[in-house]
């Protein structure tokens, strides 16, 4: 009886385990760390600012599985002075913004 009540156990976890990658969509893992930027160049920190943060904010409007938005809307975009650079960015090439925007989250 132990053994059959065990096997009926191991059957239901398999069976819900089973039903629960194929509703989520093999997801049990962030896909974040596949996203790739694009590559910008030439263009001013001011517009490298703009270009990354919609592109971040676009990866969540329509990939984003944790957390999704509906919309955004990016209100201003500012480059940070050269201390604050040296401070957070430790000798690495390139450069701190500071955003202020709205999100509007996704509610399926």
């Amino acid at each position: 009886m132990k053994k059959i009540l065990t096997l009926l156990i191991v059957t239901v976890l398999i069976v819900g385990l089973i039903f629960a990658v194929l509703v989520f969509g093999f997801n049990f893992r962030d896909i974040e760390h596949e996203f790739k930027y694009n590559v910008v160049e030439n263009l001013g920190n001011d517009k490298i600012a703009e270009y990354t943060i919609e592109q971040y904010f676009e990866y969540y409007k329509t990939h984003g599985l944790k957390t999704r938005l509906s919309d955004y809307k990016i209100h201003k975009i500012l480059l940070c002075d050269d201390v604050v650079n040296k401070e957070y960015m430790n000798g690495k090439n390139g450069f701190v913004f500071q955003v202020s925007y709205d999100v509007k989250p996704y509610f399926g």
